[in-house]
């Protein structure tokens, strides 16, 4: 109560300190250096204060959770493309593989005597499958057939010309068990007999 001396002077002042001495129920501060807040609005602040650290604690436990399944995330995301990846370049191997046992099969019926020697000459890069049919491979072996009449009969005579085989049904039924070369290799080793 001090800073009231200056402001009401010596005798009002003594007067005002001898009322107020006992009295529970009045409290002066002086507000403009901050001492004095009303008991409700100091609870709601801290209430506040309270709620806002509460609730920060829990978002740093929100982050550091999103940061590790970030983490997992970024593991899981490279799994996934290295699985891409490895599907891609699988299935591009798949599509060539298959591709080369269309164009064995296509020499042969081509009317070719020897199939292997015959793919040596061609460029399987200037091949393609459309539609499910061979582009570019005739347009390569008619060249080569000119260029070497003997080892060429007529087209599919090769695969019609194979004498009967009593075994036929048997050998049949282990040729769907084969690799394409293979069946490839069976398949000339027939015709040549």
């Amino acid at each position: 109560m001090e800073f009231l001396k200056e402001h009401l002077g010596e005798e009002l002042y003594s007067q005002v300190a001898e009322k107020l001495k006992d009295n529970d129920k009045v409290k002066l501060a002086n507000l403009a250096e901050g001492q004095y807040v009303a008991k409700g609005k100091f609870e709601a602040m801290e209430a506040k204060v309270t709620a806002l650290t509460n609730d920060l604690a829990g978002r740093d436990t929100d982050l550091a959770d999103l940061q590790k399944k970030v983490g997992k995330s970024d593991t899981l995301k490279a799994d996934l493309e290295t699985l891409q990846a490895k599907y891609t370049e699988a299935n591009a191997s798949h599509e060539k593989d298959l591709l080369l046992a269309d164009i064995k099969l296509g020499i042969i019926e081509y009317g070719a005597n020897d199939a292997v020697g015959a793919m040596a000459h061609v460029d399987v890069a200037k091949i393609s499958r459309v539609e499910g049919k061979l582009v570019g491979l005739n347009e390569q072996l008619d060249p080569i057939k000119a260029k070497y009449p003997n080892n060429f009969g007529s087209p599919k005579e090769n695969l019609q010309s194979t004498p009967p085989n009593p075994q036929a049904e048997s050998i049949q039924a282990d040729d769907e068990n084969l690799s394409d070369d293979e069946f490839f290799d069976r398949k000339m080793a027939e015709r040549n007999k």
